[in-house]
């Protein structure tokens, strides 16, 4: 039945012949309008697919099938989604009969949050012309929700490349339609032309069908913000705006101000929610073009004003205020005060004088917000123009002077030279290349940071849209590191560009007043992070040192101590990628960097735990001896210095970080600084620890700590054995301890200990030499689990010895014996070691053929001429038996006593039971 169905909606082109079938195909199957076809589709979409529509007016005259229709397919698309996807330069009439039969299905997602508006602006096989008859369609109806957003938070304006939805919502009355909720987006597409499309495509735009009413948007509670007007109408004058709304007349009023032009309506909307750089700037391109710019300027105000006392959330006061703060200060740009009071030649001006430049910059400014760019000239020449005729300055040429006059002007001025300094800065930044500034000395942009960051306050800051929140004491819209956006400007600098002074920039967050204010950490944290993360070249002991300079004020303050964490682990992470073009001993300097770090890492109070991971990272990138002075300087009293170390040498030794150890040998090939500083950190900061404990348990503990993390991570015996030979000289008894992986107790070291460490083994002449020095090794590394310098070579030298040894036949079983206890004990740490070595490098890892090749132990197990269970790599071994298959008749009679005396011990036992 599907097939056939299938069938006839595709092949037949007669509407009439197409209905009577379906009909007899439901008289045989009454579900067969309900029943799921292709992809969950059913005849409904097939029939929209195949632009039926003449056969699926006829079937929905039924008010069953209605409720059939409504039904979506496995994509959660409806018909309408389908009539626009399959949509015909002649569908038009269809797709209005379509969504006034279906309007519930206007604002119908898919499952990728789609509506049919999503689609109909984001339709690459249709044409703008096209795509402008869909919207018409869809807009007509007040139910259309033209702010919804997807799956990907975008909402139409989002996706409307071609300008298709802002071009055909200039014809349709948009009092009519509901003002989108306060947490949508913004438009971004540019301001065109009004009659570029009603000229091109006059068809398109003829008489439409009437509107369906309207609904008055829901009322909210009133804000308390009721004074918002008012302010704004004090600060602009009352002749500023042409029948501007008092805070009375926006109460009263049953409906928002009509808004009349698109420009009005984008305007309002990014009062309402506007956040993005680019949409700032395409607005402010609009406004600065059109000549009906200011007019459409204070018709958004009243606009906005209605809805903040009309239709206002508490939790969305403060960015609202933010975006209205962005319209005040358009506004105000353009009721500067004509050019008047000075002339516009540059020999009258006095640039060095503070009056002077204020009016003169007054005069750039009206001159500014009056231009129009003609015949395509670009702004920042109109800007560049402007400022040479009333400045005698050439922009690119003479930037640092000019800043160096702002600067001065923001220091030294009143209330208006600030405010129209404060102008000049924000067209500077808006209308001018990041490349202009980086011809700019560094420490002359960063003073006139400094500057514009201290002295601005809350009004003027208004005016400086992008600095807007540097200045705003706003504790529910911090940005999540965008509070302090003063730093943004030379850190993106300074990682794309010319090297900008990333230390002061870092330092004015550090110093910032304001508690507030130093959730920039979490900014420039983040920045961090990114740069880990994301960039491809090396950083220069030079950037890394600068980087890395910060003067902490305060280590008690949560968000700078999450700053250095982040900041290190970051940096730690980049290393790891990337490596550091030249050596890590350039950074001797950082010294004084660590102890100013070292309080923040190691516990700033007995309350917080040391952040050891912190204190990784620092040895990591640090030179040598560093981590241990700063603990020993800069530990908490109230903490013993042995837990913190402890604490160290369980993260150090855990597996993923022997991985991380691994990275970082890879990084440095060569020089191999991580894994050597580490050792020498460790054992100076265990020296230092130990030494200023009096207890001796805690030294113990030190000890014990020091012999973990020699086990687990190679460490070479020498300093090891200086260390404990400093601790065996001070005559301090050290306590029983309870070794890693050894259940037994033991007793303090004996003096011979030291020696065995500190020197290599004897190479034997003899295998009775050989037989007792490995001997010797085995019972000190049972009791100690140290070993010897240069163990591998010895072992190499005896498996050589003895496979001489072993063709002679001059083996006793007693020296096989030996020798065969010891094989798995060897085997076993040798398997440990060798994974360590990967990073020591002390025999070549990383190919199977070249491990077993210079293996010490292959050369035992495949050289010598041993029963099977001596060549067996099992730990666990038992004593041959002469039954064994492959057992050498010369040794038969040195085992057949043995196992005949351990038979007949055997038998005794069980022979002693039945004689009690």
């Amino acid at each position: 039945m599907k097939t056939k169905l299938l069938t006839a909606i595709t092949t037949e082109k007669n509407s009439d012949k197409l209905y009577e079938k379906l009909v007899k195909f439901e008289k045989k199957s009454p579900e067969l309008f309900s029943r799921r076809l292709f992809r969950g589709r059913t005849v409904f979409h097939q029939l929209i697919m195949h632009q039926h529509y003449t056969v699926l007016k006829a079937l929905l005259e039924d008010e069953r099938l209605k409720a059939l229709a409504c039904q979506t397919d496995q994509n959660k698309q409806s018909i309408l989604h389908l009539a626009i996807l399959y949509y015909l330069p002649d569908n038009r009439e269809h797709l209005e009969w379509l969504t006034d039969l279906f309007p519930m299905m206007i604002n119908g997602k898919d499952s990728l949050g789609n509506t049919p508006l999503h689609l109909a602006v984001s339709h690459e096989r249709l044409e703008i012309p096209q795509k402008i008859e869909i919207i018409l369609c869809l807009v007509r109806h007040s139910s259309c929700n033209r702010w919804i957003v997807n799956e990907l938070g975008k909402t139409p304006f989002t996706l409307d490349k071609g300008g298709a939805l802002s071009e055909a919502l200039r014809y349709v009355d948009v009092s009519r339609i509901p003002m989108p909720p306060l947490d949508g987006q913004l438009l971004t597409a540019e301001h065109e032309s009004p009659t570029r499309f009603s000229e091109q495509y006059p068809h398109l735009f003829q008489q439409r069908r009437p509107l369906q009413s309207c609904e008055t948007p829901r009322t909210l509670e009133s804000s308390s913000s009721s004074s918002t007007v008012e302010t704004l109408s004090a600060s602009m004058g009352d002749d500023s705006i042409s029948g501007a709304f008092t805070a009375r007349e926006c109460r009263s009023a049953e409906c928002p101000p009509v808004l009349e032009t698109p420009l009005q309506v984008t305007l309002a909307d990014y009062c309402l929610k506007g956040n993005s750089l680019k949409e700032r700037r395409a607005l402010r391109k609009a406004v600065f073009t059109d000549p009906d710019g200011l007019n459409a300027i204070h018709r958004a105000i009243r606009h906005v004003n209605w809805y903040l006392q009309k239709d206002f959330q508490t939790a969305q006061e403060n960015k609202t205020r933010l975006w209205h703060g962005f319209l005040r200060h358009l506004v105000r740009q353009g009721l500067l005060t004509p050019p008047t009071e000075v002339p516009l030649s540059p020999e009258v001006q006095s640039p060095d004088s503070g009056i002077d430049m204020s009016l003169a910059l007054n005069n750039s400014l009206w001159l500014i917000s009056t231009s129009r760019e003609r015949e395509g000239t670009p702004r920042l020449f109109t800007l560049e123009k402007i400022l040479h005729q009333t400045l005698g300055l050439q922009l690119q040429a003479d930037l640092p002077t000019l800043v160096s006059r702002l600067t001065t002007l923001l220091k030294f001025g009143d209330a208006h030279q600030r405010m129209v300094s404060t102008c000049m800065i924000w067209l500077l930044v808006h209308f001018n290349p990041l490349s202009a500034f980086r011809t700019v000395n560094n420490d002359v942009i960063g003073d006139f940071l400094c500057e514009l960051e201290v002295l601005l306050d809350k009004e003027t800051a208004d005016m400086l849209d992008d600095f807007q929140t540097i200045c705003r004491r706003d504790e529910n819209n911090l940005c999540r590191g965008r509070a302090l956006n003063l730093a943004q400007w030379p850190l993106d600098a300074r990682f794309q560009a010319k090297p900008m002074p990333l230390k002061k920039a870092l330092s004015m967050a550090m110093n910032v007043k304001d508690p507030h204010h130093l959730t920039a950490c979490d900014w420039i944290a983040h920045d961090a992070y990114a740069l880990s993360s994301n960039s491809t070249r090396r950083l220069t002991p030079d950037e890394l040192r600068d980087g890395l300079a910060l003067e902490v004020p305060c280590a008690e303050q949560t968000p700078i101590l999450y700053l250095q964490t982040q900041w290190w682990q970051s940096l730690s992470e980049h290393l790891s990628k990337h490596g550091l073009s030249g050596d890590v001993r350039q950074l001797q300097d950082t010294m004084t960097l660590l102890t100013n770090l070292a309080p923040a890492m190691a516990g700033a109070s007995s309350e917080r735990e040391p952040d050891i991971h912190g204190l990784m990272c620092l040895s990591s990138v640090l030179n040598h001896q560093s981590v241990s002075r700063a603990m020993e300087a800069h530990c908490s009293p109230d903490m013993e210095q042995h837990a913190v170390l402890r604490e160290l040498g369980e993260l150090l030794s855990s597996q993923k970080n022997r991985a991380n150890i691994r990275r970082c040998q890879q990084v440095f090939p060569n020089t191999l600084p991580f894994v050597g500083h580490l050792k020498s950190d460790l054992l100076f900061a265990a020296q230092g620890a130990a030494g200023s404990i009096a207890r001796a348990e805690a030294q113990g503990k030190v000890l014990f700590t020091l012999l973990s993390l020699k086990m687990r991570l190679g460490f070479e015996v020498q300093p090891v054995y200086t260390t404990l030979q400093s601790f065996h000289l001070s005559e301090s008894p050290v306590p029983e301890m309870e070794l890693d992986k050894l259940s037994h107790r033991f007793k303090p070291w004996p003096a011979s200990i030291y020696d065995f460490c500190a020197n290599p083994l004897p190479l034997p002449e003899t295998p009775a030499e050989a037989i007792e020095t490995l001997n010797v090794l085995h019972s000190e590394y049972l009791a100690f689990k140290i070993m010897p310098p240069k163990t591998f070579e010895f072992l190499e030298h005896v498996a050589i010895l003895m496979k001489s040894a072993v063709q002679k036949t001059n083996l006793s079983a007693s020296d096989l014996t030996a020798l065969a206890r010891l094989i798995p004990l060897y085997h076993q740490h040798l398997n440990t070691v060798m994974e360590v070595d990967g990073i020591n490098r002390r025999i070549p890892c990383g190919v199977t053929q070249e491990v077993e090749r210079h293996n010490p132990l292959r050369l035992i197990y495949t050289q010598l001429t041993l029963p099977p269970a001596l060549r067996s790599s099992s730990p666990l071994w038992r004593f041959p038996q002469e039954t064994d298959k492959g057992f050498p008749a010369r040794l038969r009679p040195f085992f057949s006593n043995a196992s005949r005396s351990s038979e007949a011990s055997s038998s005794a036992e069980r022979r002693s039971p039945r004689a009690s």
